[in-house]
């Protein structure tokens, strides 16, 4: 084939992905939730949906398939046509925490484009009642006095990391035990099976309500406006623990530049609206969003950083 022809070949192909961007979407969009109904971030999903669906002037159809730590529903999307029209709403876990981890995973990270981010939730530390520290520097100390005799209650994939990551930035020593998801997690830490874990507000919140354990700092990087008296894990003496519990919409690897630009720009708007923003923060779910490059330089950067931690600490994965 010709240079011209060549030169021919291609203007054709970005006039056609041109003139099918600008006709999106013509039919109904799909948000795949690679969680359970009810969680946080399924209520998210749907919150989003609700207000998009006029603005596309298409039915939003949220599908939820859970399964395997999100994988599940995240290799799902990665099989489906780029064209925009089935999108994956997640948490970071089957985007950027999953590939780091999990060496026979059946996609990779470069499968997803990352579109927009629509919120964060902060996850704490919280500690058993029987635990007697009442700040991070004081149970780290009793975890340096007491190598393994303490339980961390993981619920799943991220909570898991998030102790390993204690464990390498605190040099500490403690006993994972894994259960199949944050509410069986907690039930263990409530009834003190178990001593700590980490978990988001929404979580934690029977165990917080019923008394039985306490929070002692967020994994964000700065306060939560939604908890400003919350002191974070950096402040409280851990540099470099930071959990981004990051939400948002991915497209399948290839989907045109024009539509990823399009439902970034308008679900920013959506996002930021003082009932959408409302509505989340019932949830402990902070609203959060920017460019498409801002959210792929985040997702990006997790998966730098639970990279980095497998590697120098040798992890496998949890089931």
């Amino acid at each position: 084939m010709s240079s011209s022809m060549r030169l021919a070949v291609l203007l054709l192909a970005l006039l056609s992905a041109h003139v099918h961007a600008q006709s999106w979407p013509n039919k109904p969009v799909r948000f795949v939730v690679p969680s359970a109904p009810g969680a946080s971030t399924d209520f998210s999903a749907r919150l989003i949906a609700n207000r998009m669906a006029p603005i596309w002037k298409q039915q939003v159809i949220v599908e939820n398939r859970p399964g395997a730590n999100f994988i599940v529903g995240t290799e799902y999307v990665t099989k489906q046509p780029p064209d925009g029209y089935t999108l994956l709403f997640s948490t970071l876990g089957g985007p950027s925490l999953n590939p780091a981890i999990y060496p026979d995973l059946p996609y990779k990270a470069t499968d997803l484009i990352p579109v927009v981010q629509t919120s964060r939730n902060t996850v704490l530390l919280y500690v058993n009642n029987s635990v007697p520290a009442r700040t991070v520097k004081e149970f780290i100390a009793l975890l340096h006095a007491n190598p393994s005799k303490y339980n961390h209650a993981s619920g799943g994939t991220s909570t898991y990391m998030m102790g390993h990551l204690l464990r390498s930035l605190a040099k500490v020593d403690f006993v994972d035990v894994n259960y199949k998801g944050g509410a069986p997690a907690f039930a263990s830490l409530m009834a003190g099976d178990t001593h700590f874990s980490f978990g988001d507000t929404n979580t934690a919140a029977a165990a917080e309500k019923a008394g039985r354990i306490r929070p002692l700092a967020a994994a964000s990087r700065t306060r939560s406006p939604l908890l400003p008296d919350m002191p974070t894990m950096i402040e409280s003496g851990v540099p470099g623990f930071v959990f981004t519990s990051g939400v948002g919409i991915f497209a399948p690897a290839g989907t045109p530049m024009e539509i990823v630009r399009r439902i970034n720009a308008e679900v920013q708007p959506v996002v930021r609206h003082k009932d959408v923003t409302a509505a989340l923060e019932k949830t402990g779910t902070e609203a959060e969003t920017g460019s498409q490059e801002d959210f792929a330089r985040l997702v990006r950067s997790e998966l730098e950083l639970w990279s980095k931690l497998v590697k120098e600490g040798n992890i496998k994965a949890v089931d």
